[in-house]
């Protein structure tokens, strides 16, 4: 069980082909959940983030980004995928 773990996962499965790295990372995140561990993971795989919006126990969320002097808000806002500002 890893039950009492929080995992932090910073663009999985990046460097890798967008349709196979969905897949993988989705199955590494539901293994993840299914296993009971606190996970946070970011991403640019738009096909995760509608994963994340239709699988109960999954939810998205976005840092606030101000457009206008490029600079981040530090605000959280859930329930929302981000989009990138790179």
């Amino acid at each position: 069980q890893l039950s009492k773990s929080l995992v932090l996962l910073d663009e999985i499965a990046a460097g890798t082909d967008p349709t196979e790295a969905a897949v993988l990372a989705q199955a590494v995140l539901q293994t993840l959940h299914d296993k009971q561990a606190l996970t946070i993971a970011t991403t640019h795989l738009g096909s995760l983030k509608v994963f994340a919006h239709q699988t109960d126990g999954f939810q998205n969320a976005s840092m606030l980004f101000d457009v206008d002097t490029l600079s981040p808000t530090y605000q959280l806002l859930q329930g929302v995928p981000g989009t990138s500002h790179a």
